[in-house]
C-alpha cells in the first residue's frame, strides 16, 4: 500500500488495522521546471496584503475558520478559490464583508498563489497539502493547521507557522453532499 504522507499511514494503521510494514510512503510529487515560475498575468487582485485559501470548499478544509479570521482583519484582503459543496453556506457566512472574495474554480493554482502575499491551509483534515507546496514554490508562506501530514512539510518558523487547533469545529446543520468531519487527526 503507498501512502501519501506519515500521517496517512498512522491514519491506515489506527482507522484500519492495517500492518504498518505493508505500508510505504511515497510523498506527492511537484514538477518544477529549470526557470522559476513567472506567473502569465502578473496584476494582483489587490494593492492591500492578500491572504488566499485554495481548495475544496467543504467540511475537512476548514474554510469557515478563514472567513471567521477575515471577518476580524478588515485591513488585509482575503480570497478564496475553489468550488465544492459548501460554496453557498460560506458566501452566507462571509455576509457583505468587502474584504472576503471568492474567486470560484480556478486552473492554474500557481497563477493565484502568485497573487497573495500569504496563503493559509486552516484544514482539520489533510494528508499532506499540495497547496503548500505549490506555496514554497512561488516563495509565499504558509499559515497552516498543525493537524495531520502538513507539519511534515511546514517546519514552524523556519519555512512557514503552524496553528494547534483548540476549538471544536462544526456548522449548525448537516448539510447534504459534504464530507463529515473526521473522527480520527493525526
Amino acid at each position: 500500500i503507498i501512502a501519501n504522507s506519515n500521517a496517512s499511514k498512522s491514519m491506515l494503521v489506527k482507522r484500519f488495522g492495517i500492518n504498518k510494514n505493508k505500508i510505504s510512503v511515497i510523498y506527492n510529487g511537484f514538477l518544477k521546471k529549470e526557470e522559476t515560475f513567472k506567473p502569465q498575468n502578473s496584476k494582483r487582485y489587490s494593492e492591500r496584503i492578500s491572504v488566499g485559501y485554495l481548495g475544496r470548499l467543504d467540511t475537512p478544509k476548514g474554510v469557515n475558520v478563514f472567513i471567521n479570521s477575515a471577518k476580524k482583519l478588515m485591513d488585509y484582503e482575503f480570497f478564496i478559490a475553489g468550488e465544492g459543496a459548501l460554496k453557498n453556506k460560506l458566501k452566507e457566512l462571509a455576509g457583505d464583508n468587502k474584504n472576503i472574495n471568492f474567486i470560484g474554480g480556478i486552473k492554474e493554482p500557481l497563477e493565484f498563489i502568485s497573487k497573495m502575499d500569504i496563503m493559509v491551509v486552516p484544514s482539520i483534515r489533510e494528508p499532506l497539502g499540495n497547496t503548500i507546496i505549490e506555496s514554497g514554490y512561488c516563495k509565499k508562506p504558509v499559515i497552516a493547521s498543525n493537524v495531520d501530514g502538513i507539519a511534515e512539510i511546514i517546519k514552524h518558523g523556519e519555512n512557514g507557522f503552524l496553528i494547534n487547533p483548540d476549538k471544536e469545529l462544526s456548522f449548525t446543520e448537516i448539510l447534504e453532499d459534504v464530507v463529515p468531519f473526521p473522527e480520527v487527526v493525526i
